[in-house]
């Protein structure tokens, strides 16, 4: 059993890591930027490996990465890359995707329902043992409801089509002097900034979450999600549902209330897996990380 793990948990924006010594207990989390074979280069993805094996105390004598995009062609990119950089044997490398690390964080052994809520937004059944029904998010142009990005997109529709209400505008205009509808439509479709730039105007919503214009905003989108995705699991109304993700945990009572109001609960909402995961490999050892 690998006594120096580095585990990671990657998103769409950035890529958390934590380096565990079972030996001594110890444990050492630091950041990179995100780690998504969907999205990024080989090159790039290296970059960040490179730079997450750097902080390591210690070189790791095993390596479990669950990352955006660790599907097919993709999680046979990740092995790939983590072996370069690292130098380990394959087979002390573990990829998956997010979503299964979601899973195991949060259930665990368990069966249910996990939903990530983040930048994007994800959904899967869960058997305890693995992933037995997934509903397609979409990405960000076409779905990702509930998600960083959706909320972003519904501010910005508000803001560039003049419907923020007086006080609202005031502060947006403070907040984001110039931006105007020629350069957000510019940054979106002609320099294909993506999911990360519409989903970094959250904190605006963050920060005005007792208004109610704003309210109405994040409970809309949340509802979407449920509406759209998690009805889709006849299992939904059976068990409560756990969610994971930054979206997810700075509004947990918006996403309560359009839960119950659609008569469906809601489970644990833990806004970092990463912790979970470390507490389950601290206690059951790396072969269930």
């Amino acid at each position: 059993m690998p006594t120096k793990l580095l585990v990671a948990d990657c998103g769409a924006t950035s890529g958390k890591w934590a380096y565990i010594d079972r030996t001594s207990g110890s444990v050492v989390r630091f950041r990179t930027g995100p780690v998504n074979a969907s999205l990024h280069d080989i090159g790039r993805i290296a970059e960040e490996m490179a730079r997450a094996i750097e902080q390591c105390p210690a070189p790791p004598s095993a390596i479990c990465i669950y990352a955006a995009g660790a599907v097919g062609e993709g999680k046979s990119l990740l092995v790939e890359t983590a072996t370069a950089v690292s130098g380990l044997d394959p087979g002390h490398i573990t990829v998956d995707d997010d979503l299964t690390g979601a899973a195991r964080a949060l259930l665990g052994d368990r069966p249910g329902i996990v939903c990530i809520l983040g930048t994007g937004s994800n959904s899967c059944l869960w058997d305890g043992r693995g992933i037995t029904r997934h509903i397609r998010p979409m990405g960000y142009i076409l779905g990702d409801e509930g998600s960083g990005a959706a909320l972003g997109a519904a501010l910005l529709r508000a803001a560039l089509r003049d419907l923020l209400p007086d006080d609202l505008k005031a502060d947006w205009e403070a907040d984001y002097p110039g931006l105007d509808y020629a350069s957000v439509v510019g940054a979106v479709y002609r320099h294909h900034k993506g999911s990360g730039y519409i989903a970094s105007f959250v904190p605006f919503i963050k920060k005005h979450i007792g208004h109610p214009a704003i309210q109405r905003i994040v409970t809309d989108e949340l509802g979407r999600f449920i509406v759209n995705v998690l009805s889709a699991y006849p299992e939904a109304r059976e068990v409560n549902p756990c969610y994971t993700g930054g979206i997810a945990s700075t509004f947990e009572a918006q996403l309560r209330v359009a839960s119950n109001e659609r008569g469906i609960g809601v489970g644990l909402v833990a806004a970092n897996p990463l912790d979970m995961l470390i507490e389950r490999i601290m206690e059951e050892g790396t072969e269930k990380a």
